[in-house]
């Protein structure tokens, strides 16, 4: 009878070792590996937004329908505006969605991104576009989602804060701000061709380096007006005044109206702020 022999614990013990050595080496690689597809895959959005931007400039006269909201620069991700105390509309980036030129609704959104505030479709970030029938946070007051009282459709990346949108639903065309390169003070969209190799969308910026770290770590993807798209790395962008944004949220925090210079200010030459620093990167 043949007799078979049993691993010892020592050797166990070794063969344990061996695949968490193995573990702790493939873990890291896998990790990049993924990183960088997601990077990647971030990129690809970037590209399929400008796609939509320019079949929108197309269709109107060249528009590009890109700012901010309420007087904060780092309000430049909404897409529609649903609030309690007005009829919920579109807004910036929205008008791209509702006249059909953003049909891919995924690629408005940074596959990296964990917050659900700013992924898409979530519980606190409705993706009310191509609904059948017609979204409520399109057409009427407060939807039916638990949970999302007040919360506005944000986009995934931020735009170049260069016009001050209204929230009034009557008044949606954006002022200008003042820049020697584009008319200023004028209430009317943008032109794409006037933005000319200026960064027009990007990973979050909106509340410091930490909001944009916790995505791609060591940089983050941009998006230019002549349509190219690039990865630009932090030591290139990471500057002062909007590295000393403080961290969280709130009035007097990174988001008041306060840290509108770190985001940008085209009133001076050369022109500061994080958006001015993308344009450098180009």
């Amino acid at each position: 009878m043949r007799k078979y022999r049993a691993f010892t614990l020592v050797e166990l013990l070794v063969v344990i070792g061996i695949i968490a050595v193995l573990i702790g080496v493939l873990l890291p690689v896998l990790n990049k590996a993924r990183q960088a597809a997601q990077r990647t895959a971030c990129l690809s959005n970037l590209r399929e937004i400008c796609n939509s931007c320019r079949m929108y400039a197309g269709t109107f006269k060249d528009a590009c329908p890109i700012g901010y909201v309420g007087g904060q620069k780092q309000f430049s991700y909404v897409m529609n505006l649903n609030g309690t105390t007005a009829p919920h509309h579109p807004i910036e980036l929205g008008y791209i969605a509702i006249a059909g030129f953003a049909k891919n609704g995924k690629a408005w959104y940074c596959p990296s991104e964990q917050d659900i505030l700013f992924q898409y479709d979530s519980i606190q970030n409705v993706w009310c576009f191509d609904r059948i029938p017609p979204s409520d946070h399109l057409v009427a007051m407060v939807g039916p989602d638990p949970g999302y009282d007040s919360a506005h459709t944000r986009a995934g990346y931020n735009a170049r804060p260069i016009a001050n949108w209204s929230s009034a639903l009557a008044d949606q065309v954006p002022l200008i701000d003042p820049c020697p390169d584009y008319r200023s003070n004028v209430k009317a969209f943008i032109r794409l061709a006037q933005l000319k190799n200026k960064a027009i969308m990007s990973d979050q910026v909106n509340y410091g380096p930490q909001s944009a770290r916790v995505r791609h770590f060591k940089g983050i993807n941009v998006l230019y007006a002549n349509g190219s798209a690039k990865w630009v790395d932090f030591k290139q962008i990471d500057k002062p005044p909007w590295n000393t944004i403080p961290p969280g949220i709130g009035v007097d925090r990174s988001t008041s109206a306060t840290w509108n210079p770190a985001m940008l200010d085209e009133t001076v030459v050369p022109s500061k702020g994080i958006w001015a620093e993308m344009d450098r990167a180009n």
